[in-house]
């Protein structure tokens, strides 16, 4: 199936406890590989808070996610991990060697 980045901006991100996230925001692509290698939520509030990120008065909270998180992308981006397991995920990721 081919995807272009018109469809999936905007789409509702869902973690695999079912709660929303937010929505893809931006796409980000590896130009030597030319593969998408993360995205970047906009995050609802409820999310921001449950994951300590904060925003601005002029921009909302973001947080970029890997696409290896992703289990599938239908009418919605669903996540392999709960958005209380994706704090811990994201931070393991930058401490690793």
């Amino acid at each position: 199936m081919r995807i272009t980045d018109k469809v999936l901006v905007g789409l509702t991100v869902i973690g695999s406890d079912g709660h929303a996230i937010g929505e893809v925001a931006t796409i980000f692509i590896d130009d030597e590989r030319w593969k998408v290698e993360s995205f970047q939520i906009k995050l609802r509030k409820e999310a921001a808070e449950q994951l300590g990120t904060s925003g601005s008065i002029f921009r909302a909270p973001t947080l970029e996610v890997p696409t290896r998180l992703v289990k599938s992308v239908r009418d919605a981006v669903v996540l392999d991990v709960p958005v209380d397991g994706l704090r811990q995920v994201l931070s393991s990721d930058t401490h690793a060697p």
